[in-house]
């Protein structure tokens, strides 16, 4: 879920390489925008990748939502996942 109606989120799909998750969101209508997007309650790590899903930026994680100040038309790859749990 995310906080703007302006920001489309056009893809959730498994990550290509490791364990989580891609959301792939981008600005629709030719506007800066910060947004709040809401993850998962499991969530523990959010990073900015590029389109190939190489990360770039590790993103804070507060109250289950991470923020982002996104240009104008900008395309934005976000990788989640949880922390591992060994036993």
């Amino acid at each position: 879920e995310c906080s703007a109606t302006n920001i489309v989120i056009e893809t959730l799909k498994p990550a290509d390489f490791g364990t989580g998750f891609v959301v792939r969101l981008f600005e629709s209508q030719r506007k800066r925008t910060d947004a709040v997007i809401c993850l998962p309650d499991w969530v523990t790590e959010a990073h900015l990748c590029n389109l190939m899903e190489d990360v770039e930026t590790t993103l804070p994680i507060q109250e289950h939502k991470v923020r982002l100040a996104l240009a104008p038309f900008q395309i934005v790859t976000l990788k989640c996942s949880a922390a591992e749990v060994s036993l």
